[in-house]
């Protein structure tokens, strides 16, 4: 009977795979020390991804949506695709995370303690730190916040290794976490924006006058609007539908603009006219001090925006 009890515990031991505890240096596993610590990584990685996914929506509301995909069915829809491939995307992203910032912090860390000595963990979260800031680097400076990605999947992995789980209970314990992290920031956003604590994006309120002048885009668009209701276009988009016989979906040549304030349907708008494009309406955008006028083109739910941006002078 010993050799069965002997074989049923190697058969339970081989199905549920722990992290063997190395104190100051890397998790292992007695099975597979680098799947084991990879997935740990991955999975807590995956459920940052969800928390940081939650604080850039309770964040959006500081930021213009271009009045794109504006509730009903259509976003209805887009949250529920969201959510059917959520369980198949955030492991994929959670790896590739770890592939990039985690892991080769973790393994150098590994050298330098083996050979310095010091905490694993400890070098690893500081390595993870300054490869992440360099990827910020080459990013730009709107991104520093990823530098800091690395340190909770990190010590989510210690977590793992001084508690000896598996990977179901490591999935497990990662997806509730970050369930309720998320629900929490979500309620705390929604608090502070009801309180005024987080601003909700507003256009600019321009006169007519302040919109005279020079706009420019990508591509070589440009839009002059002059103090008389006359204008000039250059490369300005327009629908695809309408493009010309040559292809081009562009307006060149003059113009003619009015200036619409806002109603229930639209904000603050310039609409630009032109012989061979019709009428196109470019509504205000940016801030007071750095104005910029939009046009979305194609699907409202989807589609593209185009921005011109109000030149000094």
């Amino acid at each position: 009977m010993s050799w069965r009890k002997g074989a049923r515990n190697h058969r339970s031991h081989q199905e549920h795979p722990v992290y063997a505890a190395h104190p100051g240096g890397p998790v292992q596993s007695s099975q597979n020390g680098f799947s084991d610590r990879l997935w740990a990584l991955s999975l807590a990685s995956a459920g940052q991804l969800v928390v940081i996914a939650a604080v850039a929506f309770v964040l959006s509301v500081r930021t213009d949506d271009y009045d794109v995909g504006h509730g009903g069915a259509p976003a209805a829809a887009g949250l529920l695709c969201a959510l059917f491939f959520a369980p198949f995307v955030l492991p994929f992203l959670g790896l590739l995370h770890s592939l990039l910032l985690m892991w080769p912090a973790s393994a150098l860390a590994g050298r330098i303690s083996a050979g310095v000595g010091g905490n694993h963990l400890l070098w690893s979260v500081g390595l993870s730190l300054a490869l992440g800031a360099g990827y910020a680097g080459l990013l730009g400076p709107e991104w520093w916040w990823a530098s800091a990605t690395g340190v909770l999947p990190l010590l989510g992995g210690a977590y793992a290794q001084r508690h000896g789980l598996g990977g179901r209970r490591m999935a497990g314990r990662t997806t509730a976490a970050a369930a309720v992290a998320s629900v929490l920031v979500l309620a705390a956003g929604a608090v502070a924006t009801a309180n005024g604590l987080i601003e909700e994006y507003r256009p600019p309120t321009l006169t007519p006058a302040k919109y005279q002048g020079t706009w420019r885009g990508g591509m070589g668009a440009e839009l002059v609007l002059g103090a008389h209701g006359g204008a000039t276009v250059r490369n300005l988009p327009r629908e695809a539908h309408e493009a010309d016989d040559s292809g081009n979906a562009v307006c060149d040549g003059p113009a003619s603009w009015r200036f619409e304030p806002a109603d229930d349907t639209h904000r603050d708008r310039a609409v630009i006219e032109n012989h061979a494009c019709g009428e196109m309406a470019w509504e205000i955008t940016g801030t007071e001090a750095r104005p910029a006028l939009f046009i979305l083109l194609g699907d409202p739910d989807a589609g593209d925006v185009r921005i011109l941006h109000k030149q000094p002078g």
